[in-house]
C-alpha cells in the first residue's frame, strides 16, 4: 500500500530480486539485507541503496504481523548507526508515503527532515505521493 515496488507475485519474482540486489551489492551500489527475529523468523528487508554516493538512501519494510513491534527502530537506528561509522555521505535520503503516519514517525525519530514533497508512479501503476526526508550526520 504504501510501497513503491511491487509485491512478488511469484518465487521466481522473488529470486528475480535477490538476483538483482546481490549484483548491486557486489558492484558495491547498495547493502540489502534481511531481516529475522531472534528464532530467525523473516520479517522484512531493509536496504541502504546508492552507497557508492553522497546521499545514500535508506529503505525499510515490514511484513504486517511484525509492525509495531520494535523491529522497524531497532533497524533503522542500526542502519544509521553503520552508515555513520562506514560511509562518507552528505545526508541520507528517507522517501516515505505521506500517509504512512508510523514510518514518517520512525524516520523523524533519528533526525529526519522534510524537504520535499513529490507523487510517483508505482511499479503496479498506482500514485504515490511521497515525502522526502533527509538524515544528516550528527
Amino acid at each position: 500500500m504504501f510501497m513503491w515496488p511491487s509485491p512478488s507475485k511469484s518465487i521466481t519474482d522473488a529470486e528475480q530480486y535477490i538476483m538483482e540486489t546481490t549484483s548491486k551489492r557486489v558492484a558495491g551500489h547498495e547493502i540489502v539485507m534481511a531481516i529475522v527475529t531472534k528464532d530467525e523468523e523473516f520479517v522484512g528487508c531493509a536496504g541502504i541503496h546508492e552507497v557508492d554516493t553522497h546521499t545514500p538512501e535508506f529503505g525499510l519494510w515490514l511484513k504486517v504481523a511484525a509492525q509495531n513491534q520494535g523491529y522497524g527502530k531497532e533497524v533503522i537506528e542500526a542502519l544509521k548507526k553503520w552508515t555513520d561509522e562506514n560511509i562518507d555521505y552528505t545526508y541520507i535520503k528517507y522517501p516515505v508515503a505521506s500517509d504512512n503516519v508510523r514510518s514518517r514517525a520512525l524516520v523523524e525519530s533519528i533526525g529526519g527532515e522534510v524537504v520535499g514533497e513529490f507523487d510517483r508512479e508505482t511499479q503496479n501503476g498506482r500514485m504515490l505521493h511521497e515525502v522526502e526526508y533527509h538524515i544528516f550526520k550528527h
